[in-house]
């Protein structure tokens, strides 16, 4: 998805959209990041989980995930 775009491993999302999300588990901060296709979203993000949070502003897509056949031998 677009986050995943723009996120590198040990960043931490701290806002969404001006709102904090510290202890929020992670369904329910996905379920705030969740909007309509096409639309802007700003996250708070600690780069590294350190320092000062930056802004990362990602447009809103669909996202697919891919289905898993699983083979019975």
């Amino acid at each position: 998805g677009p986050a995943a775009e723009v996120l590198a491993q040990g960043d931490v999302v701290v806002a969404i959209d001006g709102k904090r999300i510290g202890g929020r588990n992670i369904s329910k901060a996905a379920q705030a990041i969740r909007g309509e296709e096409g639309t802007d979203i700003e996250l708070m993000v600690l780069r590294g989980g350190e320092g000062e949070p930056v802004p990362v502003v990602i447009t809103r897509s669909r996202v697919t995930v891919p289905s898993r056949h699983h083979r019975r031998n």
